[in-house]
Formats: structure tokens, sequence, C-alpha cells
């Protein structure tokens, strides 16, 4: 079960067993009015339908200009059409072109399922009542008036007014909404959407491209009825590369909208052993990836008893389908799905309930014993592909189309008997052969893997290995090793640094189906496939005078760690100590003269056995590329250590004193990392480190200042002192650190200022100074980005969201309706705290008192502090604002005889109104298309602002104690999209 891409999609391949329906041209047809909702709700509605991913949407632009498209296109779009959406509003009947198009719906979809009505301002009774008996009730129909007028029409055949009349009742007893003027147009899209993407494409999507997956996830959900009113936990296990994980993530996507929460937790075993306290940030993925923001951080989850807590408290009565993929120990289910152990009091049946009845928990694992699964798992065995199933999937990888071409027929049947229908070795065997020029060269490959010893898929994948050249072993061997799972923009220029041009080494590998690309980053490889890649390197040192090249086995380095000799052709070293070991010999790390790579991980006390004497090193490899030693037991480096190529430098909880004594260049140096290294005092010079771009000393409690060299990291982005705890300050100066995008400053409690030019730093996305002496105020810092002053409508909501997507941190008074005509303190700080005031002049947006008063703080702030305002005339002319005309003239003509106004206080609205109006902003016009409207706005809002908070949208209350803690917050922001905007004399002002 691999996925399949098609190399050759438009030739006229052979149709699968298998494969799905050919599915249509469009997911959607779009019918409305243009006149009435083409600019507005309608066009909302599209842009969020390409959002949630049902981009074939066809909606006819061109009827917004009067229906300019040929019938035979809009009868063609719907043809090839799945579903359709159809916005009735008061004018539909009036277009003759929306009767064709609904007649044309119903014809091609009837009652099918697959209309969906929305009646938009618009009571349902106006078309139901079309063949009501009672003849009042089909008088009074906008419909029914519509029609009449078409009939006086004598090229409308009576028989096509009634086909028009027909559908419209057919539609409108269809699934239909209601869309009311006092509706959250966005809130119902939303539900909308939600709702129509459980079906529109959806089996067609998941399954594309899976050779024999349909009748395995048919076998998986035999196994799911009886727990439909409880949670159900099933485990799909098998041999590795199987396809264990390809049928959970298929059948994952194939049901996930029938969940209220979901979450694919990947690569459990790996994740646990390759990370401290991985289970903990498994706790946390789940939480965030059922709660989503409404969650919060979970920071406060420090250990896996706390999150087993929060994993009950929040999730026991939610819907959810998780997945944990590649699951190896009990105590990896016990922490993120529960024991399932029998609890005092309950009866015998009954657990301990974690998540909400129907909930479906899905475990993939090598492994099947009662050791791993209590008896409240069902078991299900992936089944091998067939014959022909795995036929298929190696003829579609090795030649693009369904069957092998006859020539080689017989050699493909050879080859999958080859890879007993393993589909990773199909993968890997089709790869391999696809290369091969001609019969001859396929018949020599393939004698080579039926004559290879054994018969484990291990053994045969080393065939790939050996076909490749000297560069791509050494690659692969260090990936399979070492780097497996890690990010790959932090490997190239490891493997850079020793001689590899990796990009292309890696491009290769990936080629030849041996790694993969997870997630757009992550270097990957199944586990067998790098069970493969060890094992070729033990029998080379197994060899007679043969030596290891890389050690990742702890008992192994322990083992060789006093040895003077044999072990200088070692290359790298990564091990990972999961109990406490005590040493003090080193010779053999003294010795190793080839080595590159060192990283140690884990808890390991490196000291004398006996008489307590400190721990020496007498030299250290020059090679070295990439030095990780938690726990580094040494004050200083060998003096004779000079790593001219270094490139990473991690040495966490060390005892350094400090880096070198002398200088010494390190050109190549990209990342140092000395966290929690309670003994380091100094930086001496950052001239050494010119391309330094990392630097994190968080936890060295003994520095205490910053050396003005560095000034000179102009490739720096990251500086993190958080909690150095002696600091005291920073060079008065930091312009040199063009690139800085992080600085940390968290719980420096003695360092009161900040650098004069800060404001300066043109990239910088995060500055935290929570817990520290530094005042925000004194940094010019602005809480938020935007301030949004309107009347809430549907504009304002789409607005919003739009704001909310882009990442631009917005406030605005949530709960006007409730406050009555006074605004908050709350209200007043949000404004002074954020660097742009939006504000949308509607028609009544001068009949709210609470808006007016809102309006004359932001001018206010305006004047006095470089808040930057940009209106919106919303279906306003501007002129109405600055003149006080129009519907603005009025809301102040009808205050006149208000006893409760002030004349003082009515003046100072009306000098804010105008003061506003004479700002340059955006008018939308009659015509313009809302969404693209807001679309545009905030583009080019984003090109401008300077945003110091990425935290999360949120409504104004009463009390944002919750929110800012009584601390200083964590300030973030994003760089520059791109767009245009009208510019604003007062966005020169920069905010930091």
């Amino acid at each position: 079960m691999e996925e399949i891409t098609n190399s050759n999609p438009s030739s006229s391949l052979p149709s699968s067993s298998s494969s799905p329906p050919r599915r249509k041209k469009y997911d959607v047809f779009l019918s409305y009015r243009g006149e009435d909702t083409g600019l507005t709700f309608t066009s909302h509605l599209y842009g969020a339908l390409r959002r949630k991913g049902i981009s074939n949407t066809y909606m006819d632009v061109e009827e917004l200009k009067k229906g300019k498209n040929t019938e035979s296109q809009l009868m063609n779009a719907i043809e090839n059409s799945d579903y359709a959406i159809i916005v009735l509003s008061e004018n539909y009947a009036t277009s003759i072109w929306c009767l064709k198009e609904v007649a044309k719906i119903v014809e091609c979809m009837g009652d099918s399922g697959r209309i969906r009505t929305i009646f938009y301002h618009l009571d349902s009774d106006h078309a139901r009542d079309l063949t009501s008996a009672e003849v009042e009730k089909q008088q009074k129909s906008r419909f029914w008036q519509d029609l009449k007028k078409h009939a006086e029409n004598p090229s409308n055949s009576e028989d096509l007014i009634s086909s028009w009349k027909n559908a419209l009742v057919t539609v409108a007893f269809q699934y239909d909404q209601l869309v009311k003027n006092h509706t959250n147009e966005e809130k119902f899209i939303e539900d909308f959407i939600a709702e129509l993407s459980k079906e529109v494409g959806a089996s067609t999507k998941t399954l594309e491209g899976l050779v024999g997956i349909r009748s395995r996830i048919g076998q998986l959900e035999s196994r799911l009825p009886r727990c439909s009113t409880d949670t159900c936990f099933i485990a799909i296990h098998g041999v590795g590369g199987i396809g264990k994980s390809t049928l959970a993530t298929a059948y994952f996507n194939e049901v996930r909208a029938d969940f209220e929460g979901r979450s694919f937790l990947s690569n459990v075993k790996e994740t646990c052993e390759r990370k401290e306290n991985g289970l903990v940030g498994l706790q946390k993925q789940l939480l965030s990836d059922i709660l989503g923001d409404k969650g919060g951080s979970f920071s406060e989850i420090g250990h896996v008893d706390s999150g087993k807590n929060m994993i009950k408290s929040r999730l026991w009565n939610i819907k959810v389908l998780v997945v944990l993929d590649d699951v190896s120990k009990r105590e990896q289910l016990d922490a993120i799905a529960g024991s399932h152990e029998k609890k005092n009091g309950l009866n015998p049946d009954e657990v301990d309930k974690w998540f909400g009845p129907g909930s479906v928990i899905i475990v993939t694992t090598r492994y099947k014993d009662k050791d791993l699964l209590s008896e409240k798992y069902e078991k299900y065995e992936v089944e091998p592909l067939n014959f022909s199933e795995a036929l298929e999937l190696f003829s579609l990888k090795s030649f693009g189309r369904n069957e092998p071409p006859d020539e080689y027929k017989e050699l493909s049947e050879q080859a999958v008997h080859c890879a007993e229908y393993l589909p990773l070795a199909l993968n890997v065997f089709a790869s391999l052969l696809r290369s091969k020029k001609n019969v001859n060269e396929w018949k020599g490959a393939l004698t080579r893997l039926e004559n290879y010893p054994t018969t484990e898929i291990v053994e045969r994948l080393k065939i790939s290995y050996d076909d490749l050249d000297a560069t791509g072993q050494r690659i692969f061997l260090d990936i399979a090793c070492f780097f497996k799972g890690h990010d790959r923009d932090d490997i190239i220029p490891i493997l850079d640094s020793c001689g590899f041009n990796s990009k292309d080494g890696i491009d290769y590998l990936v080629g030849r189906s041996l790694i993969e690309i997870r997630y757009g980053k992550i270097l990957w490889m199944r586990d067998l496939l790098q069970q493969m890649g060890r094992d070729i390197v033990r029998r080379e040192s197994s060899k007679p005078g043969g030596r290891p090249s890389r050690i990742w086995d702890v008992n192994e380095f322990i083992r060789m760690l006093g040895k003077k000799t044999g072990l200088e052709k070692v290359e790298a070293i990564v091990v990972n100590f999961e109990k406490e070991s005590r040493m003090s010999r080193f010779v053999a790390l003294s010795n190793m003269e080839d080595l590159r790579l060192l990283k140690i991980h884990g808890s390991c006390a490196f000291q004398a056995v006996t008489g307590g004497s400190t721990p020496t090193l007498d030299s250290l490899s020059n090679d070295l590329k990439f030095l990780e030693w938690n726990g580094f037991p040494f004050t200083e480096f060998p003096a004779s250590f000079e790593p001219y190529g270094l490139v990473e430098l991690k040495l966490i909880e060390s005892n350094l004193q400090q880096l070198w004594n002398n200088y010494i260049e390190l050109p190549n140096l990209k990342v140092i990392d000395l966290r929690d290294s309670k003994y380091f005092r100094i930086f001496k010079d950052f001239n050494a480190v010119p391309n330094l771009e990392r630097l994190i000393l968080e936890g060295c409690i003994e520095l205490l200042e910053i050396d003005p060299s560095i000034t000179l990291l102009g490739r720096l982005t990251i500086l993190n002192l958080k909690n150095c705890t002696s600091l005291t300050k920073l060079p008065r100066s930091m312009k040199g650190l063009n690139s800085l995008k992080s600085l940390n400053l968290n719980g420096c409690r003695k360092l009161c200022q900040m650098p004069e030019d800060i404001g300066d730093f043109q990239n910088l996305k995060e500055l935290d100074v929570r817990k520290s002496g530094v005042d925000p105020a004194l940094s010019k810092i602005k809480y938020y980005d935007v301030f949004l002053s309107s009347m809430r409508n549907a504009f304002t909501d789409h607005l919003r969201s739009a704001l909310h997507r882009k990442g631009i941190l917005y406030t605005f008074d949530g709960y006007e309706s409730a406050r009555g005509v006074d605004i908050s303190q709350v209200i007043m700080d949000a404004i002074q705290r954020s660097q742009i005031s939006i504000v949308v002049l509607s028609e009544n947006y001068a009949c709210s008192r609470r808006c007016l008063r809102e309006l004359c703080k932001i001018v206010e702030c305006m004047d006095t502090s470089g808040l930057v305002v940009v209106p919106i005339f919303y279906h306003v002319n501007p002129s109405d604002v600055r003149k006080l005309d129009g519907s603005f003239r009025d809301a102040f003509e009808n205050r006149k005889n208000n006893p409760e106004l002030g004349f003082e206080e009515v003046e100072t609205w009306k000098y804010a109104l105008t003061s506003v109006g004479n700002l340059p902003g955006w008018t939308l016009q009659d015509m313009d298309v809302e969404s693209n409207f807001i679309l545009d706005i905030v583009e080019n809002l984003s090109q401008k602002l300077i945003r110091p908070c990425e935290i999360e949208s949120f409504e104004v209350k009463n009390d944002l104690s919750h929110q800012e803690g009584g601390a200083h917050p964590v300030l973030k922001r994003d760089s520059p999209d791109g767009g245009h905007f009208e510019e604003h004399p007062s966005f020169r002002q920069r905010a930091i």
C-alpha cells in the first residue's frame, strides 16, 4: 500500500480494479445572483471553499458582468460538478441565467443529496409556496412574481416556465440553510463548509493512488462496530515495511471529519528515544491538535503524570480520532491513550475514561504481545499485498502504468516474488531496476537479488546501497546511523563541511528511494533501511583488520573508551545514555584522529571512579565538524584543539568556564549552544566566529556581560540569554546584528537597559523580556498590531477572520452590545497599546456613542503618541465623513435634544470624525468584491506593519489579567509579506 505518483499522467493507462471512479472536473458549482451576493456573501463563500481545500469550485465571475458566459459553458460546468451550492436571494429568479442553472442542476443531480441550498436574506417559503394549493400563498411569493414576468415573454414557453418553477421548489426542499440579517456570516460559512467538506471529494482524494488500500480499510472497519458507544482501541500490527502507517494514514484521512477532534502522532518510538521528555511532548501535541488555540500552551505539563491528568480532564467528553504511529513500549500507550487498568469501585468492564463516547484510538506497531497491548485492544494484522496488487504497484513505480510492458512482464513477476510482496521492497527494487537501460541489465540485477544470501528483506535492500557511488554511500550511512529524523537544513552544513555535496547527495538518495523528506524538511528512512545501513558498518568492523567507522551503541562506546589503539578510523560517534554512567578514561577520544562527528546525549556523569580527580582529555580531533556533548565534564578544551572546520558546538550543562584561552579562528562555526553551563563566565572575542548564526547561553548564571564585539556577528539570527541571572548589561549599541530575529532576555533580573538602537532591528520577530529588569515602555514596544473600531456586521466578521489568518494580532471591544454606551479602561489601554487602528466607517457608525467615544481616544493617541489610523469607508462617501453630511449629519441631528449629551462631548465627536475623514484610507465601492477588498487591505497592511506580537487574536474583556499575568509579555512579530499600501506618514514611526 504505497502512494503512487504516475510519472506520465497524460498517457492512457489501463484502469486498476482498486482505483476510485474518475472524479469530475469541479468539486462544486456555485449558482448565485451577482447583483445580490456576488460582491459580498458569495465572494466570501468562494474564498472560504478554496481555503478549505475545495479549490475546484466553479464560480461564474462573468455573471458579475451581466451574464456574458455562454449557456453551453455553464451547462457543461454543471454536468462536470460533483456538488452544487445554490444561493437563493431576493432577485435570483429575475435572472434567466440563474433559472437555467437551477433547472440544469436539478436535471443532473436530482435528489442525489448533492445539492446545497442557501436562502440569503430570504424566507424559504418564497420558493416552496410556488406549488402551494393556496393561490394567495403562491402570489405572495417573490419568485412567483418573477416567473409571471418571464411568462409574459412569448419566447418563454409554458413548459420552460414550469421547469424553472419545479426546479426552484425541488432545491427549496433539499438540504437548506437560512442566512438572516443578523446572522454571523463568517461563522455560518465556517460551519457550512465544515459540514460540506465531509463529503466533497472525501473518499476519492483520500484514497487516490493507493494500491490495495480499499479492501484493507474494509477489514479494519470490520473491527470497529462494537465500539460505537464507547472508546474503541485497535492495534494495526505487522512486519516493518508492510504498510501499517500507510493504512493508518489513509483511514485517518478518510474518517477524520466524523470526529470532534483528531490527532496523528507520528513516529512515537523515535520521538521517545531521540528527544528528552519525548512523551511529554507527544502529550502536548495531542492536546494541541484536538483543542487548538483554545487549549493554551500546555506549558504547565512538566512530567508524564501531569500530562495524563490533563488529557483525562480536557478530552473525556470529546469524540476524538487519535493515531499513535510506531509504538514500541507499554509506557507510551499508558501516557497518551490510558492504561485501561480496572479501577476500584467500577464494574468489571469499566476502566478509567479518557475520551468521549465514539472515540477511536489506533496504534501501529511491530509487536502484538500482551506486554504491549492490553485486552482492550482489537488487533488487526496487515495482510501483505497479493500478487496482482504487488505487480500493479511494482509496475506503477517502474513504468508509470498499471501493467508491465510485455517484454518486461516475466522479469517484473520475478522481481515481485523476490520482494516478497512487501510494499517497501517493491518500491526500492522498482527504483533500482528503473535505472537499468535494457532487458539484459534487468536480468543481471535480478540475478544479484535472487543469489543474495538469506531471505531477509534487509539483506536484499543492501543491493540498492551497493549501487550507490562512494559519496552516496557515506551520506546514507551517516543518515542511517545518526541523522534520521533531523532537519535537512541543519544537517546539510554539517555534511558539506565533511567534503560532501550533500544537497545533491540527499536528492540522489531520495531518487533511489533510500530516504525520504517528510514535512518538507525532515530526513527520514524506514526502519528496515536504517537497520541495513547499521549492519553494513558492523560488518566492516568485523572483518580481519577492520576498524569501526561509526559508533552509536552505548555499551560499545564505554568499552572502547579505555583503548589506546585500533580506533584511528572512527569517523563519527553518536550515543545516548539512558542511565547514569561514571567514567574518567578518555584515551580513545584522544587517539581518534579522523573523528568528524561527536554527539553524546543523556544522563552521564564523567568523573573519576576512584580518588575524586578531575577527568582529563589530552586532545580532540581537529577534524571535528560537529561536537555535541551533554554534561561536558572538562573546564577547558585541550590546548591543541583547533577545529578550524567546526560547524556546530553544543555543550549543554557543561563545566566550561570559557571556550578557548587563546584566539582561534573558527570561520565555519554557525551554532554555539552552552545552555545551563553554570560556570561559563565570558566569551572574549566574537571576531573569531564571524559566521555565527545561533548563540544560546540560556542558564549561564555566571555570565556578567556580553562583549561589544558581538556587533560583528552580521549573520546572527538567535541570541538566547534566558535566565542569565548575573547579566547586568548589553552593549549600548548592537546595530551590527542586522539578521537578528529572536532576542530572549526572559529572567535576566539584573538587566535593566536595552541597547539604544533596539528599535532599528528590522528583522526582529521575537523579543522576550518577561521577568527581566527591562521595562517594555522604555523600549517603545506595542502589544497589539491592530485595534478595530466598527459596528459589528458581516463585513467586520470577515475582516477579523482575515486578520487572524494572516497572523495579525488584533483587539476590539467584542462585548459592546452588553457594555452600553461607555467603554472600559481596558479598551482605552488596548487602543494606546496598538500600533494601528482600523476604523470601519459605515452608515450607522455615528449612531453609536460607543464607537464615537472609541474614535475620540483613537484620535487622541494619533495626535499624542503616533498611533497610525486607517479609515475604511464602507459604502459611505469620504466627503460625508469629512463634512458631517448624509447619514453622519442625520446622526447628530437626532441627538440635538438628548439631555444626556454635553455640548463639549458632541463637538469632540465631530472633531474626531472630521480628522479621520481627512486621512488616506480604503473606500469600498458598490461594485467592489468584498472578499478581494479585504484581502487587499490585509496583504497591504502586513507589508507596512511592524508586528511586535503574535500571541493570539482575542476579544478584549473587562479584565486582561489572565492574558498579562502582571508580567511582561512575550513580544513577537511577523516579517512583511508583500503588497502595496497607500503610504501613511505615521507608518514611518516604528513601533520598536
